[in-house]
């Protein structure tokens, strides 16, 4: 059993990055927009797991984007399984390029506040009134990926919906074709 790497956010691609890295060590369990709440659903007290976050920053110009790797140590974990699976905890953090990291020891730590709290004092936030990254602003970011999201989704189903009706055009444009030329 190989540990599991999950992803929040956009940051998909970039946990998808380490997993092809790393294949015989690592397996991919999640991937999506649902932010932390999603996250946390993945996760289990008897596991040793990785997530990568994606969070933007600051405001205006001044917005920045930042990555946190969660490293996720389940305090129900065995130790043998803990300390197998540990041992690719530094080949990731430089894979990631010493991505800024946390550690959490139980699910019930895996949540937007304690998650946003721990990793407001590793960020460094550029904007013009001082403020810290904020669970606000997560849930702001977040409302708005997800909006993002929608769109994206909705304007795929809209262009298969397209490609279908060409395609269902030119099978009829081939019908009326063939039908001509039988006379």
């Amino acid at each position: 059993m190989a540990p599991k790497a999950l992803a929040a956010s956009s940051a998909a691609a970039s946990a998808k990055n380490v997993v092809e890295k790393f294949p015989e060590k690592l397996e991919v369990v999640g991937a999506s927009d649902d932010g932390i709440d999603g996250m946390a659903k993945w996760m289990s007290n008897n596991e040793v797991m990785w997530a990568l976050l994606r969070f933007e920053v600051g405001s205006g110009t001044t917005v920045r984007t930042k990555m946190l790797m969660l490293h996720f140590n389940g305090d129900e974990t065995p130790t043998v399984k803990r300390g197998k699976f540990n041992v690719y905890h530094k080949d990731i953090c430089k894979y990631l390029h010493d991505t800024t990291s946390i550690e959490l020891k139980t699910v019930s730590e895996v949540t937007p506040e304690h998650i946003i709290e721990t990793a407001s004092k590793h960020f460094v936030v550029d904007n013009i009134s001082g403020a810290s990254f904020s669970i606000k602003e997560y849930l702001a970011q977040l409302a708005k990926e997800k909006e993002e999201a929608e769109k994206r989704k909705e304007e795929e189903r809209k262009r298969l919906e397209a490609e279908a009706e060409a395609k269902r055009q030119e099978k009829l444009a081939a019908r009326r074709e063939s039908k001509r030329l039988a006379f």
